[in-house]
């Protein structure tokens, strides 16, 4: 997966499909937000996550938003917290389960527009 930087002025789609030597590939939006620039405009910005050709499935989905927000250090430090009982992260953790279900849901609406199964 490559990540890029995306602005714009209106809010990105969940995704995009291009055509790219003959087979399909996936840009994923993550994370947008409205930003005030410099000259009082308004202009939106979110993670590009550019899925290899060819790769429209439920779990490559989910894993790219996950990861992207959640980088493999970060989601275990998080786990490792909650497993020892550290309260003081415990909404950190909360924050990153409700936001895998997230993916989760992202990735079945995306896979059901190209009539795909989903299998968790």
């Amino acid at each position: 997966m490559k990540k890029t930087d995306w602005r714009g002025q209106e809010c990105p789609p969940l995704y995009e499909v291009r055509r790219n030597g003959g087979m399909l590939q996936l840009t994923l939006y993550a994370d947008p937000k409205q930003e005030n620039n410099s000259d009082g405009t308004d202009q939106w910005v979110a993670d590009a996550l550019l899925l290899p050709i060819g790769v429209i499935d439920y779990g490559s989905i989910v894993s790219a938003y996950i990861n992207n927000r959640y980088p493999f250090d970060s989601m275990q430090a998080i786990i490792n917290n909650h497993l020892l009982g550290d309260e003081d992260h415990e909404a950190e953790y909360e924050a990153m389960q409700e936001y895998r279900k997230k993916a989760k849901e992202w990735a079945k609406e995306i896979v059901s527009n190209f009539n795909i199964e989903t299998e968790e």
